[in-house]
């Protein structure tokens, strides 16, 4: 199964943490998901790049790996 991908405009506090649990239980139904967001601070924000797979053990789901990488150098270069 392909990954669903999606890019998304800033979230914090509450919006942030609904757009996790979303996206985790997607992955605990089994889809694979990359999100990649900008996360805003004052004074900088950073874009990362989050990938949500479901964890199998024979054929049945016990859980979801959760891989968050840094791509502000690359989202930089795109944009400039």
């Amino acid at each position: 199964m392909e990954p669903t991908y999606s890019t998304t405009r800033p979230a914090t506090g509450e919006k942030a943490i609904e757009q996790f649990k979303l996206n985790f239980n997607r992955a605990l139904n089994g889809e694979s998901i990359i999100s990649e967001r900008e996360m805003p601070f004052p004074g900088r924000s950073f874009w990362m790049r989050t990938e949500y797979s479901p964890v199998y053990e024979d054929k049945s789901i016990i859980g979801v790996s959760i891989m968050v990488t840094d791509i502000d150098e690359r989202k930089d270069t795109c944009y400039k």
